[in-house]
Parts: structure tokens; C-alpha cells; sequence
């Protein structure tokens, strides 16, 4: 063999050798490239999770006692695998609505202003109350001294008696007419105060219903993996039937 043929089979050798590594280099990119996308994702996802309060209270019935639990339920949206809690503003922000985000604030704000009037009522009621009981006893302690006008031995005339006794009357009436409007104040202000609570615990602030913010979520999450490019989330759920002592049920497993 020449020398010419042995250089240019050793070069179409050498072109061989970097042909079949390339697909190599470009397949361990991609994995590299994959696997900062699948983190990015798990570090910028946003789930809801379901978070339960629970109140006993306990009523003595002399022969017994009875308790009542009552639970509520609160979604709190976590996002990523640091499960960094989020608060509303946050949460709209993140899943790219500031408008929403902006309506949240003004009926938050909106609620606090309701909330506010609420209390103030309730304060001016027990101002408005305890000005009434100070009339009121300023109308029961009305006392002109009429007994220097009652009759003696000397003068049987009851006139100047009655006349104090009449004006001793009129102050007291008077002080109680005053007392009562005090009082209906008072009232008025309570019953604003109950009305605007009730008011303010069914206020929601938020412009979008619990669902709607859970399927806001699913979307994002959808647009996230889109944006890195990464396959649609598998989910697998698998149901496995248990039986106990006392009963039984299903477990279910699930993948999202």
C-alpha cells in the first residue's frame, strides 16, 4: 500500500471515529440540558394544598358533657419542591395575572374597610349605651328637696308641695327622654355592627373562586413545562383496597 492510500485511510478512519462521537457529545447535552429544565420546573411549579383547622368546644349539661367539633378548610397554594407558601398577591403574580393581583388588594382593602366600620360601630355602641345609663341615673337621682314644701300646722296649703313635686317630675322625664335616644343610638350601632360583620365574613376578596385558582395553577404549570420544553406530567393513580379490625377502604396513590 502507498504511502497516499495509508494517509487517507487513516484520515477516513479519523472522520469516522468524530462522526460517531458527535451524536454522543449531543445526547449527553441534551440530557444535561433536560435534567436544568426538569429542575427549573421543580423549583417553579405551584400546586394548592388543603390545610384543615379544627375547634372543640365542650358544653356541660350537668349530667353530661357534649363536644362539637367544627373543621374548616383552607387551599393554600405552595409552590415547588421547596414549598415556599404563597401568599394571594403572590400567587397571581406568579402565574402571570398582576391584574388580578391588583382586584385581590382593592377587595382586601375593601373588606378591612368593612371590617373597620364594623368595629367602630360596636365601640359607639357601648360609648352611646354608657352615656344612657349616665342620663338614666341622673334622671332617677332628681330631688329638689320638695319636703321643705309639705305642710305643717301652721300653712295645710300642698300647693307649693305639688308645684315642686310636678317640676321634680318634668326634670326626671326629661332625663329619662334623653337617656332613652341615648340608648337608640346605641342600639342602631350594634345592629350596624352585627350587619356589616356578617358583611365582612362574606366578603371574598379574591376575584377568582377557589377552583378557578386551582385550574390558574394546573395552566401555569402546563405554560411552564411548554416554555422548558419538557413532556406533558404523567399522572398515575393506583387504587388498592385494605381491610381493618373495624372496617376498610381504599387507598389511592397518585403521581401528578
Amino acid at each position: 500500500m502507498s504511502r497516499g492510500s495509508l494517509l487517507t485511510l487513516l484520515l477516513l478512519l479519523g472522520a469516522a471515529r468524530v462522526a460517531e462521537a458527535q451524536p454522543s457529545a449531543s445526547a449527553a447535552d441534551e440530557t444535561e440540558a433536560r435534567e436544568r429544565a426538569e429542575d427549573a420546573y421543580e423549583r417553579a411549579f405551584i400546586v394548592f394544598e388543603d390545610e384543615y383547622a379544627a375547634l372543640i368546644s365542650l358544653r356541660d349539661h350537668g349530667y353530661a358533657i357534649h363536644g362539637t367539633v367544627t373543621t374548616t378548610r383552607n387551599a393554600v397554594p405552595i409552590r415547588g419542591i421547596q414549598r415556599e407558601r404563597l401568599s394571594p398577591i403572590e400567587f397571581y403574580e406568579g402565574v402571570g395575572r398582576a391584574d388580578l393581583a391588583a382586584e385581590y388588594q382593592a377587595g382586601r382593602r375593601k373588606k378591612l374597610v368593612v371590617g373597620g366600620i364594623s368595629v367602630g360601630s360596636a365601640v359607639a355602641g357601648v360609648v352611646l349605651f354608657g352615656v344612657g345609663m349616665s342620663k338614666m341615673s341622673d334622671a332617677f337621682s332628681v330631688d329638689l328637696n320638695c319636703s321643705q314644701y309639705a305642710p305643717t300646722i301652721d300653712d295645710l296649703s300642698w300647693a307649693a308641695y305639688d308645684a315642686c313635686r310636678a317640676e321634680e317630675n318634668r326634670q326626671s322625664d326629661r332625663a329619662s327622654g334623653t337617656a332613652m335616644r341615648w340608648f337608640a343610638g346605641g342600639g342602631a350601632a350594634f345592629l350596624g355592627a352585627i350587619a356589616l360583620g356578617a358583611l365582612y365574613r362574606h366578603l371574598d376578596p379574591h376575584p377568582v373562586s377557589e377552583s378557578g385558582r386551582r385550574v390558574m395553577a394546573h395552566d401555569h404549570n402546563a405554560r411552564l413545562r411548554q416554555e422548558l420544553r419538557l413532556p406533558r406530567k404523567r399522572r398515575d393513580v393506583s387504587v388498592t383496597p385494605f381491610v381493618t379490625g373495624d372496617g376498610g377502604g381504599f387507598l389511592a396513590v397518585g403521581r401528578f
